[in-house]
């Protein structure tokens, strides 16, 4: 009966070794992307966790905007002082928004008479001014391209009252006021 009761036990203890057991939490790839893994194994997809969005692919997003309008930043924690972007607001044409570059977003026409959204960037010390074309992504939601050389360099999106643009520009955000 020992025998017995001693050659289960042994092959219950073999099989609980066979299973694998999951702790939840986050964990880096070796591509240095974060993923959060709950207890089954399983990884959660375009949620918050905490401070943290992960996206579709269930990696940590960094540098940029989640879905609901927040920023990220490179360690991707939410930074809160960049507040919401809001993709259904159109800036005010022909005021300047002042952050570390001045912004002046105007409308323009093409020569087939489609109207578009532009940007005319400048800094307060030096001459040099840069000439983007917007792009909408989202409503109001605008994707920001050099003319000249036809890069995309970033975006921008305005708070519900206009008077905040959220210029982000390689991965660098700048909370840009406008100048009655």
């Amino acid at each position: 009966m020992k025998k017995r009761v001693f050659a289960l036990l042994l092959a219950a203890v073999m099989l609980s070794m066979h299973l694998t057991t999951f702790a939840a939490g986050w964990e880096q790839l070796q591509s240095g992307e974060w993923m959060y893994y709950n207890a089954d194994g399983s990884y959660k997809t375009d949620t918050w966790i905490g401070n943290y969005y992960v996206d579709s692919s269930g990696c940590m997003l960094r540098n940029g905007w989640t879905p609901d309008g927040y920023w990220v930043g490179n360690d991707g924690a939410w930074e809160p002082q960049w507040g919401q972007r809001h993709d259904d607001v159109a800036p005010w044409p022909g005021k300047p928004y002042r952050g570390t570059y001045t912004y002046v977003f105007y409308r323009d026409v093409y020569g087939d008479g489609v109207e578009h959204w532009s940007a005319k960037e400048s800094i307060s010390f030096s001459s040099r001014t840069t000439t983007y074309e917007m792009y909408p992504v989202g409503r109001s939601y605008y994707m920001m391209m050099d003319i000249l050389s036809g890069d995309v360099y970033g975006s921008v999106s305005f708070s519900p009252d206009r008077s905040v643009a959220y210029v982000n520009l390689g991965g660098v955000p700048q909370r840009c006021e406008i100048e009655w």
